[in-house]
């Protein structure tokens, strides 16, 4: 499988991603620029996958940056969807480098039954691909730009930017589509914006 999330990296266009996902929305289409780029994809991946992912990961082309850490974000969603408040949810992050520069992928990992999960990823459940914007103004536009458009923030987010220090990014997820397990699109940029992003 990370085969072929390597293969989907190499071959995703940032244009052609973002053409895909805001189909029909002129003005948030327009935020964004050549200079902006896919950093990465999410999904998630049952317990038994955890202690042999390091090594697939390396395998498949994603050699660098191996880190695990606590999901905060995820976890709110996948409590709501199992009746909790939140459920505890591990991020694998790996690297790798295609013709274009670095990507990524994260895997969530929820602490689970994996017949739960695995049927959570039959459905879509937590699957999103993440643009890096260059701009920070633009970044900060963006949230009305979709709202006006029709485009939901994703719920776990709670209205509001979320800043990662480890990563020194702001980030906003949105539901593209309407579906009860939505696709998501995650925007992210450089610094703390979280105050201002919404």
């Amino acid at each position: 499988m990370l085969q072929g999330v390597k293969m989907w990296l190499e071959a995703a266009h940032t244009d052609q991603v973002l053409d895909a996902l805001l189909a029909g929305r002129p003005y948030p289409r327009a935020l964004f620029d050549a200079t902006d780029r896919v950093d990465h994809i999410g999904f998630l991946l049952p317990n038994w996958a955890k202690p042999m992912i390091s090594e697939a990961a390396t395998e498949a082309g994603f050699p660098l940056g191996h880190r695990a850490f606590p999901s905060s974000l995820v976890a709110r969603e996948l409590g709501r969807i199992s009746g909790r408040r939140r459920l505890e949810t591990q991020i694998f992050k790996a690297y790798g480098r295609t013709a274009t520069g670095e990507v990524a992928f994260e895997a969530f990992i929820p602490a689970t039954d994996d017949a739960q999960v695995e049927a959570w990823i039959r459905g879509g459940v937590c699957n999103h691909v993440a643009i890096v914007m260059s701009a920070a103004e633009r970044f900060k536009l963006l949230f009305g730009a979709l709202a006006s458009s029709g485009v939901s923030m994703s719920g776990f987010m709670y209205g509001n930017a979320v800043y990662l220090v480890d990563e020194d990014a702001t980030i906003m997820y949105f539901d593209v589509d309407d579906r009860e397990h939505p696709f998501r699109l995650e925007v992210r940029t450089q610094g703390d914006h979280a105050a201002s992003g919404t």
